[in-house]
């Protein structure tokens, strides 16, 4: 039973890793707008910079 439990675990895990790599996503750089990604960069920076004022002293994982 634990046999077929564990073959069954594994076959589905390896199913769902490999439903998601069926189609790729390709962006084309003339529809990006860098102002949309110089603001999350900017914010990405301030929320760092807030967290480094408030916890300098400890370490902090996201």
């Amino acid at each position: 039973m634990k046999k077929i439990t564990r073959f069954t675990i594994i076959v589905l895990t390896l199913i769902s890793f490999l439903a998601g790599c069926t189609k790729r996503t390709t962006f084309e750089k003339e529809n990006i707008n860098s102002d949309i990604i110089n603001h999350y960069a900017q914010f990405s920076f301030e929320i760092f910079s807030k967290l480094n004022e408030e916890d300098s002293d400890r370490s902090i994982y996201l």
